[in-house]
């Protein structure tokens, strides 16, 4: 029997195992049986709807646009709104803001001087879906420039113009960046500025209820997620929560995921949909539960030296509200003398990558 004898459904079932171009390119435009069976719509919006593991009824249109977002990394914009972290006002251009954009600006918690303070832990950093995309060309590799100029300086050569290398400018270096520096040496160094120099810290505008777009989804495939290299209290643990249908400023509605600070407390949760574990991160992803507030993933860096991770959920979550809960963090601050710096947490992003779909 030819593989194009068999029933639809078990045709259907044995596509699911194959790639797109392999799909669609290879086998289509070389077979004409694989073409009456997969060259029409029901068969499309069934594949798509399997490949990303999606349970909304979409027309062909949206689920193609989708497909398409999802594999360009689009990132799904979320406002933020309330956290309980505070905001230091040493790192220069630091707002709690950055921490849901693409850029490379750092997102710091507050901190104080003093022997003896303690790290404040489980800081809820919440925000909102709002409808909209960002526009930026989001690229699946971090820009490691920061640390191989610190390791490997001589890799960068051509790229930064160095000759006598300034381990103090290193920190100012975007890691986003994909763009020469004219001359190194005279790059200006302005990542720290005292807090009596700003005139007041870096502010965002905080609606009290959020506004959430009429008849538009989200549609959350990967998370990605960032944190600075040489700062001395960079994000180590943490967990995402998600909301279809509520939110909440209330943050002990959160007090459940406290002090996850090691995969088996992070299994102990349950609701277990897949777990990784290799030399440089680890993590959890749970399935959707169906309450007002669900953990999606908890991952954690075992390394110091590893600052960048994207990671591509089994299934597909449409969240309108985020909780990303710092738990944990790599205490660097005896590398830089910087003890009598209370430790607190420091983040570059955590983005949510997928797409915007309209319902009307």
């Amino acid at each position: 029997m030819l593989l194009f004898d068999l029933p639809s459904s078990i045709i259907y079932e044995i596509s699911t195992y194959l790639k797109p171009e392999e799909l669609f390119f290879n086998c289509a435009c070389i077979c004409k049986e694989a073409n009456k069976v997969f060259d029409n719509d029901h068969f499309k919006i069934f594949w798509i709807k399997n490949h990303l593991n999606l349970t909304l009824d979409l027309s062909l249109y949206d689920l193609k646009c989708t497909f398409l977002d999802i594999n360009s990394n689009t990132i799904v914009n979320f406002k933020p709104w309330f956290t309980n972290g505070g905001v230091s006002t040493r790192e220069y251009r630091n707002s709690y803001a950055n921490m849901w954009k693409y850029n490379a600006d750092t997102y710091s918690t507050y901190y104080e001087e003093g022997e003896n303070l303690k790290l404040i832990k489980n800081i809820c950093c919440t925000a909102y879906f709002n409808g909209k995309i960002q526009y930026q060309n989001f690229t699946d590799g971090f820009y490691s420039d920061v640390y191989q100029l610190t390791y490997n300086p001589e890799s960068l050569n051509e790229k930064y113009n160095i000759e006598d290398l300034d381990h103090t400018k290193v920190l100012i270096l975007d890691p986003l960046s994909n763009e020469k520096i004219d001359n190194y040496e005279d790059y200006d160094l302005k990542l720290y500025r005292p807090a009596s120099v700003l005139n007041t810290a870096p502010t965002y505008k905080i609606r009290d209820t959020p506004k959430f777009p009429n008849n538009t989804i989200s549609i959350v495939k990967k998370i990605a997620i960032a944190r600075p290299v040489f700062f001395t209290g960079c994000v180590k643990s943490l967990i995402f929560i998600f909301s279809e249908n509520s939110y909440t400023k209330n943050f002990e509605t959160f007090n459940a995921y406290n002090d996850i600070e090691n995969i088996e407390k992070a299994k102990s949760l349950g609701n277990i949909n897949k777990i990784e574990e290799n030399n440089e991160f680890e993590w959890v992803e749970y399935n959707n539960t169906g309450k007002d507030y669900y953990p999606v993933l908890w991952m954690q860096f075992k390394t110091w030296k590893v600052n960048h991770i994207v990671i591509n959920l089994t299934k597909c979550h449409h969240p309108k509200f985020v909780c990303v809960k710092f738990i944990d963090i790599d205490d660097r601050r005896s590398d830089w003398d910087l003890e009598d710096l209370q430790p607190n947490f420091d983040i570059t992003y955590s983005l949510m990558l997928g797409s915007v779909v309209n319902l009307e």
